[in-house]
């Protein structure tokens, strides 16, 4: 398996947990802006709407690391690109929150509000 297909497949199974064992929503998934990408949006049960990054590395410290601030900034810009896009959603709150696996995916660490917007 490829370095991009793992990274495919991490993004599924990050998708799949936050559905089946968070009970969140995917609204999203991917989606992409001129600002940048944001790998996940979800809608929780409180109607927190949430954007999701996923990083895998050789190590979970490392995929932690890999969001770097600039990432971050891309990511926030994006979220207002997508709620401009759609008025219509329905939220009473946002957060940036992280999935992140080690190189052969044995390993998921899920950071609720791994980080926020300055």
């Amino acid at each position: 398996m490829t370095s991009h297909e793992k990274g495919i497949y991490a993004e599924q199974l990050a998708a799949r947990f936050l559905t089946n064992v968070q009970n969140m929503t995917v609204l999203e998934h991917r989606y992409l802006t001129y600002s940048g990408e944001v790998d996940l949006i979800v809608i929780d049960s409180q109607k927190i709407l949430i954007a999701v990054e996923i990083k895998q590395r050789k190590t979970i410290d490392e995929a932690r690391n890999a969001i770097t601030l600039y990432q971050q900034k891309r990511i926030v810009k994006a979220m207002e690109i997508f709620l401009c896009r759609n008025p219509t959603i329905d939220y009473d709150g946002m957060r940036f929150d992280a999935i992140l696996f080690n190189r052969d995916l044995s390993e998921r660490l899920y950071m609720k509000n791994a980080w926020i917007p300055i």
